[in-house]
């Protein structure tokens, strides 16, 4: 794994184009992913409208499933000593979204409106 990519809620999964992923804090760091890569999705909905829409797999599939993930890291980010950080970064859209909010909050909060 080469690390997490938050993305807005409406935003596509990305395939098969480039990926820019922005630091979540820094402006001036971001790294360009170019193909090959595989994204998948962790997240899914439990409840829709009120519903839940989620089965809850078993113990032990949730423990295997947690396993097989673990040994998808690299030796360096798993280690006690002096670990690797593993990267979470922000999608392009939710880099822009972030910044259009930090701005409107520092034009408000000047003219006293927060």
């Amino acid at each position: 794994m080469m690390g997490d990519l938050l993305t807005d809620v409406e935003e596509p999964l990305p395939s098969g184009k480039p990926v820019i992923a922005h630091h979540p804090m820094y402006d001036y760091m971001k790294k360009t992913y170019r193909p090959p890569y595989e994204a998948r999705e962790i997240m899914v909905p439990i409840f829709k409208k009120g519903k839940q829409v989620y089965e809850p797999p078993s113990l032990q599939d949730v423990r295997e499933h947690a396993a097989k993930e673990l040994e998808s890291l690299e030796n360096e980010t798993k280690r006690f000593t002096n670990p690797h950080l593993y990267k979470v970064s922000l999608s392009d859209e939710l880099h822009h979204i972030k910044k259009d909010l930090l701005l409107w909050h520092h034009e408000n909060a000047s003219n006293g409106r927060t």
